[in-house]
């Protein structure tokens, strides 16, 4: 009889260190790649999208916060001190998660949050007002999870580019903004304006290459009412505060991204995925692959490009990865309407 209680003993004693074990045998999403999904419009909430050798997570936040969901749009993230910082744009709110597990751990309520940057021990956030008459580049204080500073923008600010000590960000303008055709310039020392930079109509990405040097991709304003009087979109050159170079493009490009040598720019436009190299001074770009897309990044490690697909805007969307010689090598599910995407390394 002894022996028999004995060994049930060891049995349930075996089972519940395991379970413990199992419990705690978590994954570390310090490490990885996010895909923002921005949710319905309206009606359905972001979610984030985990990619990692072990395998994938389709909405990680909800996984590891029972409960909870991200709320409506989910826009762009940023690690920043071991913390992911998410800008929730119709939900008018940053949600903060613990690197390692995904955990909930604050807010910050600001009206409809867009992009981030980071300079030093600084962390900033675009934003635009409810009206979506102007904008505010946001220095956010990370320790009490607050906005620290609001500098006002005339104009729809969106992406940063960070050189030196100085924040550029392009506006989204409308035709008669103050900042119709320009990039600002914010000084990060004094955190405020410093200049507006002219470039082309209607500026809606930035990047910094390998020599320092800006390069802004402007998409041009169309005329709903009569298209023939739509401006057309541009590529420039900053260099020195001013615009030193531009080749003119279609209507309607966007989404800029940089290779890791940082001397090969890719971007959208219609159903076309388009390369430029830096080094030259040609006037046109080249095509590098077919289909329409939402979005793109490049992968700073590999070079490899991530093209997302919302497909109708109701399903769940899809990610294609290519190579450098821009073959599909993987393919993947998101959320809906995938958005942006976010290596973190």
């Amino acid at each position: 009889m002894l022996k028999r209680f004995l060994f049930y003993s060891i049995l349930i004693f075996t089972a519940f260190a395991c379970s413990k074990d199992d419990d705690n045998s978590t994954t570390n999403y310090s490490k990885g790649t996010f895909i923002v999904n921005e949710g319905l419009f309206g009606s359905g909430t972001g979610t984030i999208t985990y990619l990692s050798d072990a395998g994938n997570v389709e909405d990680l936040y909800a996984q590891q916060n029972e409960g909870r969901v991200l709320g409506n749009i989910a826009q762009s993230m940023i690690k920043f001190d071991n913390k992911y910082f998410i800008a929730v744009n119709n939900a008018s709110k940053i949600v903060i998660v613990n690197a390692n597990d995904f955990k909930h751990i604050g807010e910050i309520k600001i009206d409809l949050p867009r992009y981030f940057a980071v300079s030093g021990n600084k962390l900033y956030v675009t934003s635009w007002t409810s009206d979506f008459s102007s904008g505010f580049i946001n220095l956010i204080n990370t320790k009490d999870f607050s906005i620290q500073k609001s500098t006002p923008i005339q104009g729809l600010v969106e992406n940063m580019a960070v050189v030196d000590q100085n924040i550029y960000a392009t506006v989204s303008a409308s035709a008669w903004d103050q900042y119709n055709h320009h990039v600002i310039r914010y000084d990060i020392q004094n955190d405020n304006v410093a200049e507006a930079i002219e470039v082309g109509d209607n500026s809606n990405s930035i990047v910094a290459d390998k020599n320092g040097d800006l390069w802004v991709l402007c998409s041009g304003f169309f005329d709903w009412n009569d298209p023939a009087n739509s401006t057309q979109g541009s590529l420039h050159k900053i260099s020195g505060n001013k615009s030193v170079f531009n080749i003119s493009l279609s209507n309607g490009v966007s989404k800029l991204a940089i290779n890791n040598k940082k001397d090969a720019l890719y971007y959208l436009f219609s159903d076309q995925v388009l390369s430029y190299d830096i080094n030259t001074t040609s006037t046109t770009a080249k095509e590098v692959f077919t289909g329409l897309y939402y979005s793109l990044a490049v992968n700073p490690t590999n070079d490899h490009l991530y093209l997302l697909n919302a497909k109708d805007y109701t399903q769940n969307g899809e990610l294609s990865i290519l190579n450098t010689e821009y073959k599909v090598t993987a393919t993947h599910k998101t959320g809906i309407i995938p958005t942006f995407v976010y290596f973190s390394n």
